[in-house]
């Protein structure tokens, strides 16, 4: 959760979904929703701003990080 940097200016708030998964969500500068859903063998992202969602396979971590900060700048 270090590498997205937008959380050191947010208030997340951390959800259990009705699934069982963890879920992390804010608001970005615009005061649009920003949420991140851990699954078991996927993590789910989605940026109301720009209508960006993307599920990534746990495996492909690192990638989905910068392409999860890459959209953020978008």
């Amino acid at each position: 959760m270090e590498s997205i940097g937008e959380l050191e200016k947010a208030n997340p708030s951390l959800f259990l979904t009705d699934e069982g998964h963890l879920e992390i969500a804010w608001e970005d500068a615009a005061g649009k929703s920003v949420q991140f859903e851990f699954q078991n063998e996927a993590i789910e992202h989605y940026r109301e701003a720009t209508n960006f969602e993307q599920v990534t396979p746990i495996e492909n971590l690192e990638s989905f990080l910068l392409e999860s900060e890459l959209a953020a700048n978008s």
